[in-house]
């Protein structure tokens, strides 16, 4: 009977002195705490993607917006605009005109502006055809350009650049202008703006 209690004390204290199954209930708790982070992880990563491709979509729509609005134009050189929108109407007066393929800076003019208006040089890089080319000019105000022997002409061939001049349209109206190169291979276009003449100033200048 003794023996018996002593072995059976003997195997409660091996029992109370083992490891094994602390190690055990370690692993869970360890197993369960990294399950818990990684789902806690996993939510803020989720919640942060969604809210930057959220974001990526807002910014790609303004971007759209922004290129659809400006036509995706570009310009090149002495201020021609190849890029600009060929469908754009021309000003009321303009009769005759051709679908153009690059545009002239639209000028504004003062009131009191004199009887002509010019575009100022096109340099031949801008004129969008090899040199020499043939040119036609047509449009509103008596429209003309230098040719390649230095006269303003309507028609006739360019080399080293042009001039396109016009005459002053009237007060509170506008001149459009194009000049045709190897027969509508470059079509280029420039306008004219001349602002109303205030009542304020007093009498208008003559073409007011």
């Amino acid at each position: 009977m003794a023996t018996a209690r002593k072995s059976s004390i003997r195997r409660a204290g091996r029992f109370l002195r083992a490891e094994d199954g602390a190690v055990a209930v370690d692993w869970v708790v360890l197993t369960a705490a990294l399950t818990g982070l990684g789902i806690a992880v996993t939510g803020i990563v989720w919640n942060g993607a969604a809210t930057s491709a959220g974001n990526l979509g807002t910014q790609a729509s303004a971007t759209m917006q922004a290129l659809a609005d400006i036509g995706f134009s570009g310009g090149s050189g002495a201020g021609a605009d190849p890029g600009a929108d060929p469908d754009a109407g021309a000003p009321d007066g303009a009769t005759g005109l051709l679908t153009p393929t690059f545009f002239l800076p639209t000028k504004v003019l003062t009131p009191g502006w004199g009887p002509e208006v010019d575009t100022g040089w096109i340099n031949p890089t801008d004129l969008g055809v090899p040199m020499p080319a043939t040119f036609e000019v047509i449009g509103d105000g008596n429209p003309r350009a230098q040719d390649r022997n230095g006269q303003t002409v309507t028609s006739g061939n360019v080399e080293w650049g042009t001039i396109l001049r016009m005459d002053t349209p009237a007060c509170g109206a506008s001149h459009t202008v194009q000049i045709v190169l190897n027969g509508g291979a470059s079509v280029g276009q420039f306008t004219v703006e001349r602002p109303a003449w205030p009542d304020t100033w007093g009498a208008p200048p003559p073409g007011c």
